[in-house]
C-alpha cells in the first residue's frame, strides 16, 4: 500500500489542508503520532505546507521522560520545530474532579491551541484513526447515546484536523514496519482500568471474530450517522435558538412543534453552547425533551454542565440557571437587533422584536407594544437599563415626565426598576418596558411600518408587568 499517496489524498482530497497552511502535530511518540509526523513531513516536501510539533509530558508514567527525549530526537532528525511541555495530569484531575483521561484531554487541547498561536499554526493535526473511531462508537453505545453519538470522531472540528481516519491500526503498523520508523510503546494502553482499553483489547477483538471487517462496518455506521446528523442539525438551527451572555433560549411553543429528532438536536445545541464539547447522554436529552412537551409551563432541570428551565413560553439553558443570574440585575446598554430574540441574562429579561407593514390582529394585546417604525428606521436603536435623569413623554400626555416619577406613579418597587428595559431611538426614550410608549413614537393612521416588541420576564411572580 502506498501510504503517502493515500494520506495525501485524505489530507488534500477532503480539503483538510491546503497550500500555505501551517499544521501543528500533536506528537506523543507512539505509533499513531509517529506515522502522522512522517506522513506530514512527506506531504510538506511535496506541497506548500509548513509543519511543527507539540509534545505534552503528562507526568503519569516513569517512561514519560523517555518519550519526551525520543520525540525531541525524532523532530531534530527530521528538521521539525518542536514545543514540549510538562503538566501534572493526576494533580489536575484531582483539582478539577475529572477522570485522568478527561483532564489529560482538556489540558492537551488547551496547550495545543496555545502552542499553535505561538507558532502561527492555523491547523492542529491529531493521530486518530479508523480503529479509534470504531472504539468511540462502541463506547458511546455502551454508555448510552443517540444518533449524534454514533457520528464518532469527525475528520475536522474547527481548526483541528484528523487526516488518518481512513487508516486502520493494522495499516499504520504495516506502514511503519515497511518504512523502518520506530516509536514508543505506551503500556497504559493495556491497562484494563480504562473503558476504552477494555473495548480495544477485549471487546473489539471478540466482535472481529464474528465480523473481521467490524472496524470498517462501524466506520460506515459513523459516516451514515454523520450525514443524518448534518440534516437534523441544519433543521434544528432554524428553530430560533437565541444565544447571549452564556445562555441559550428558545420558544417553548415552537419547540413543541418539532419532530423528536430535531427537538433532541435543539436540546443538545443549547447545552453545547453552555458547556462546550461535553456530550449529554441520550437519556438526559430525552428527559429534557419530555419536559418541554409536557403541559407544565414552569420547571427546572439540572443536567451535566447545564441547567434547563422553562418559564412561560421561554425554555432556557444556562450554567447556573436564570433565576440565579437575575437575582442581582446589573446595568446594561446594547443595540436593539430588530427581528431577533435578545436575552438580558443579568436581568432575566427576554426581548423579541419584529417589523411589519401593519399591525397583526394578534398584536392587539397588552403583551406586545407597537411603535411607529417610520420614525425610527435608520436611527440608532438601543436597549438599556434606566439612568439618572431619564425623562420621556408618556403616551397621551402633552409634556414630559421623569422616569423616576413614572415608576413611582406606576407603583413599581424600587428593587425591580433596574430590570425594566428602556428602549431608545437616537438617544430618546421610545418605550418603557411593557408600561408606556413615548407619545412621539406612537402608531399613527398613516404609519406604514410598525415595530412590535414583546417582553418576557423569565421569573414569574416578580411584580413586573408582562
Amino acid at each position: 500500500m502506498d501510504c503517502e499517496r493515500k494520506f495525501s489524498e485524505e489530507l488534500f482530497g477532503r480539503s483538510l489542508a491546503k497550500a500555505g497552511d501551517h499544521i501543528l502535530i500533536a506528537l506523543s511518540g507512539g505509533s499513531d503520532s509517529m506515522f502522522l509526523l512522517h506522513m506530514l513531513k512527506a506531504a510538506s516536501q511535496k506541497a506548500d505546507i509548513a509543519i511543527s510539533a507539540f509534545h505534552l509530558n503528562h507526568m503519569l508514567r516513569p517512561e514519560a521522560q523517555g518519550d519526551e527525549l525520543f520525540v525531541i530526537n525524532a523532530c531534530e532528525s527530521l528538521g521539525v520545530s518542536l514545543i514540549t511541555q510538562k503538566s501534572d495530569i493526576r494533580l489536575l484531575a484531582e483539582r478539577k474532579k475529572l477522570s485522568i483521561e478527561e483532564a489529560g484531554r482538556e489540558e492537551r487541547y488547551r496547550l495545543l491551541r496555545q502552542a499553535a498561536e505561538k507558532l502561527g499554526a492555523n491547523l492542529i493535526a491529531t493521530a486518530h484513526h479508523a480503529d479509534d473511531n470504531a472504539e468511540t462508537v462502541l463506547m458511546r453505545i455502551i454508555r448510552g447515546t443517540g444518533v449524534r453519538g454514533l457520528v464518532g470522531i469527525k475528520s475536522r472540528n474547527g481548526n483541528i484536523i484528523r487526516p488518518m481516519l481512513a487508516f486502520t491500526k493494522e495499516e499504520i503498523l504495516s506502514c511503519l514496519e515497511a518504512s523502518g520508523i520506530s516509536y514508543r510503546q505506551d503500556e497504559s494502553n493495556f491497562d484494563s482500568a480504562y473503558l476504552r482499553n477494555r473495548i480495544r483489547n477485549t471487546l473489539l477483538p471478540l466482535i472481529k471474530q464474528e465480523n473481521p471487517k467490524a472496524v470498517s462496518a462501524l466506520n460506515r455506521l459513523s459516516a451514515s450517522a454523520a450525514s443524518y446528523e448534518d440534516y437534523i442539525s441544519a433543521s434544528a438551527g432554524m428553530a430560533g435558538i437565541s444565544y447571549a451572555q452564556g445562555c441559550a433560549l428558545a420558544s417553548r411553543e415552537k419547540l413543541r412543534c418539532l419532530s423528536g429528532a430535531v427537538l433532541e438536536s435543539v436540546v443538545w445545541q443549547m447545552a453545547s453552547h453552555i458547556n462546550g464539547a461535553r456530550d449529554l447522554s441520550a437519556a438526559v436529552v430525552l428527559h429534557v425533551c419530555a419536559l418541554i412537551r409536557q403541559g407544565a409551563s414552569s420547571w427546572a432541570y439540572s443536567a451535566p454542565g447545564a441547567v434547563f428551565e422553562c418559564s412561560g413560553d421561554i425554555v432556557s439553558a444556562s450554567r447556573d440557571g436564570f433565576l440565579t443570574l437575575a437575582q442581582k440585575p446589573v446595568s446594561f446598554n446594547i443595540p436593539l437587533v430588530v427581528g431577533s430574540m435578545q436575552l438580558l441574562a443579568s436581568s432575566g429579561v427576554m426581548v423579541c422584536s419584529q417589523v411589519a407593514g401593519k399591525a397583526k390582529k394578534n398584536w392587539n394585546n397588552n403583551k406586545i407594544m407597537l411603535l411607529n417604525y417610520d420614525k425610527m428606521d435608520g436611527k440608532n436603536l438601543a436597549l438599556r437599563s434606566r439612568i439618572q435623569g431619564d425623562v420621556f413623554q408618556p403616551l397621551g400626555m402633552p409634556g414630559k415626565k421623569t422616569l423616576k416619577k413614572f415608576f413611582i406613579d406606576e407603583k413599581i418597587p424600587e428593587k425591580l426598576r433596574d430590570r425594566v428595559p428602556i428602549f431608545t431611538c437616537g438617544g430618546e426614550i421610545a418605550l418603557v418596558g411593557n408600561y408606556r410608549i413615548d407619545d412621539r413614537f406612537k402608531v399613527q393612521p398613516d404609519t406604514k411600518n410598525v415595530l412590535a416588541i414583546q417582553i418576557e420576564y423569565l421569573e414569574k411572580g416578580n411584580g413586573l408587568q408582562y
